[in-house]
């Protein structure tokens, strides 16, 4: 049964930035119709603890997507070219966006309001968007490293090929879910 929330009621603190609700992402195509982000209860939970760390050393977290309805990845699917589908969840087997339990995040500076410096940008579908890549710069492994680690602490494991992309865990108890962001 899904518990999804609203991340932005759940965790006041957190800044969104909906890339798929606008044409500014890897497809050029406004995929979701609001720019909301949900996750079931749990991961929602693990996630708020991650922004308390978080704050307490002057950073945020800026949520890039969370919940996808199955109907966004079977068209993520269509629109990627097949050299890239490893980037891109299998709608087949639906994904754990679709799931409520997928996260992915970055990381800025309460006091410059900016993004901190990462090896690559977010649905960059190259080699420097690994979660192991390791030429980049030492303050974008750093940052990098940080996210890593204080998500991993909190019940989350990265994907190797996206370093913004966290799942829960807990994962597998949860049903693929195909509601429309703006209908919940």
């Amino acid at each position: 049964m899904s518990s999804l929330v609203d991340l932005q009621t759940y965790i006041p603190s957190i800044k969104l930035d909906i890339l798929y609700a606008s044409t500014h992402n890897f497809t050029g195509i406004q995929l979701y119709p609001v720019a909301k982000a949900y996750l079931e209860t749990d991961p929602a939970a693990a996630l708020a603890n991650v922004q308390k760390e978080l704050i307490k050393t002057h950073k945020s977290l800026v949520v890039w997507d969370a919940y996808r309805p199955h109907a966004v990845t079977k068209k993520m699917w269509e629109v990627t070219p097949e050299d890239k589908k490893i980037y891109v969840a299998n709608p087949a087997h639906g994904s754990i966006h679709n799931r409520g339990c997928a996260v992915d995040v970055t990381i800025y500076d309460l006091a410059t309001n900016k993004l901190l410096e990462m090896p690559s940008d977010f649905d960059e579908f190259e080699i420097n968007a690994y979660a192991d890549f390791q030429g980049a710069s030492v303050d974008a492994i750093n940052n990098r490293d940080l996210l890593i680690k204080i998500m991993k602490l909190n019940g989350f494991r990265v994907n190797p090929h996206e370093w913004w992309h966290f799942n829960w865990n807990e994962w597998k108890q949860y049903p693929v879910l195909d509601t429309p962001i703006d209908a919940l």
